[in-house]
């Protein structure tokens, strides 16, 4: 198995790339200078940026998975079918989760009960326990960064120790930006953890962080119907 590095005009796109880098600065930057329409049009719980975006990119990466599934599920490995079946109902519950469901947006009340385990009053799993919130933004941080930092090196260096049945869905090149910029604002939150930095950065940094780690569940949807695309068309 041999390994041909690609040009890194492919891994730096636009898409991939540049706007992510771009946006990193810019919501600090937007923050310091006018915190108020920060707060007002990026920050709103209810219908700021952030949360369009932190619902929009999981549910469009879903659609996107389940189209893979739908079309190809006759000719995928059986084990791919079902790493794919979790991935579309992780990318449900990421964007359903960041709605509360659609509460926000139809208006209905949370029960007694509810409010007794949620912490935030709505209806969603994510703010009753770090089983259902932490642990799984954990699990998925981890993976986008060692997926577009770590596994890139070994693809380049020591293909042989992948195994060649999954090469179809392995994570691609073009999330290694996103992985950089998680992994610094993950730097941040843990200093901001310790330390007061709201007099230089007051905004909420984990909901920046939240914009790539879905940026990069987007990207990897649309390579993974690339590449499904592709094999289609080579048969």
């Amino acid at each position: 198995m041999t390994h041909t590095t690609p040009p890194l005009q492919k891994f730096f796109t636009p898409i991939t790339a540049w706007v992510p880098l771009f946006i990193s600065f810019l919501l600090p930057i937007w923050a310091i200078i006018d915190f108020m329409s920060y707060r007002q049009v990026f920050q709103n719980e209810i219908h700021g940026l952030s949360e369009l975006v932190h619902a929009l990119f999981p549910l469009a990466s879903a659609v996107i998975v389940i189209w893979i599934l739908v079309k190809y599920r006759t000719q995928m490995d059986k084990l791919i079918f079902v790493y794919l079946c979790i991935m579309a109902a992780g990318c449900i519950y990421l964007g359903g989760e960041e709605l509360s469901w659609g509460q926000h947006h139809f208006g209905w009340e949370t029960s007694e009960g509810w409010k007794e385990l949620n912490t935030q009053d709505e209806t969603n799993l994510h703010n009753n326990s770090v089983l259902f919130n932490l642990l799984p933004r954990a699990i998925l941080m981890v993976g986008i960064i060692l997926g577009g930092t770590v596994f890139q090196w070994i693809k380049a260096y020591r293909p042989e120790l992948i195994p060649t049945r999954f090469l179809i869905v392995y994570p691609p090149a073009t999330l290694l930006m996103c992985a950089i910029l998680i992994s610094v604002w993950e730097i941040i939150i843990q200093v901001s953890n310790n330390f007061d930095m709201t007099h230089i950065l007051p905004l909420h940094d984990g909901e920046v962080q939240e914009v790539f780690i879905v940026w990069a569940v987007l990207i990897y949807a649309l390579e993974l119907r690339k590449r499904f695309l592709q094999l289609n068309a080579s048969n």
